[in-house]
């Protein structure tokens, strides 16, 4: 197909806008798109745009998810217990018989669901404003919590972590919520999910 002189002009002025948006981001798109098709007169310039935007918006979370993949390795060596792990291995009730009637009994928790929770805490990706994850999404039981669990993609990775703080932080003070951790499999499938949205962004994307 023959270029004509207008479509070559066309082409070089996308490029070169394209070059200087891409250059200074903070310029305004929406300006150079409107000046673009006005002096251009290039209808196919708005499309070309929005595959720049695509493109960054891709590398963008491509890099997002490699800074998570290094914070969420740690806790990935847990997968092959927490997937196993059962309600009575993970913790133990204590009765200090010798102490007396007014002794309290209270959980032991096994050490290596310990060391998952303070690598955990550890992370930096727990999200104290957890409980606004429930409220938004009207979460109110484990079925609900598996749910949103099992349909969530790169973009509901906030509400996951959010389910996985409220077991991991809420413990602390709530310490029942570790052993429910484990025993509704709430760790091992929140953690499993968050691998399975990193290794889409920086090994499926690649392949």
């Amino acid at each position: 197909m023959k270029l004509t002189a207008a479509s070559k002009k066309c082409g070089l002025f996308v490029t070169i806008v394209l070059y200087i948006f891409q250059k200074y981001d903070k310029i305004n798109n929406a300006s150079v798109m409107f000046l673009a098709k006005r002096i251009a007169n290039c209808p196919s310039f708005e499309h070309r745009v929005e595959e720049v935007f695509m493109e960054q918006e891709t590398e963008y979370l491509r890099q997002v998810m490699t800074e998570n993949k290094a914070k969420m390795e740690p806790l990935l060596r847990y997968l092959p217990w927490l997937k196993d792990a059962t309600d009575r291995s993970s913790v133990t009730t204590y009765n200090s018989d010798g102490l007396g009637e007014t002794s309290v009994p209270f959980p032991v928790y096994d050490s290596t669901l310990m060391a998952f929770i303070r690598t955990a805490q550890g992370s930096g990706l727990m999200d104290r404003n957890y409980p606004y994850v429930y409220t938004r999404k009207g979460l109110k039981t484990h079925d609900d919590e598996r749910k949103l669990i099992e349909n969530a993609d790169w973009r509901s990775w906030n509400d996951v972590m959010g389910i996985l703080s409220k077991y991991v932080l809420g413990g602390q003070t709530r310490s029942t919520l570790w052993s429910e951790g484990v025993s509704e499999r709430i760790f091992y499938l929140t953690v499993q999910k968050l691998k399975d949205i990193i290794d889409y962004w920086t090994l499926g994307i690649n392949a």
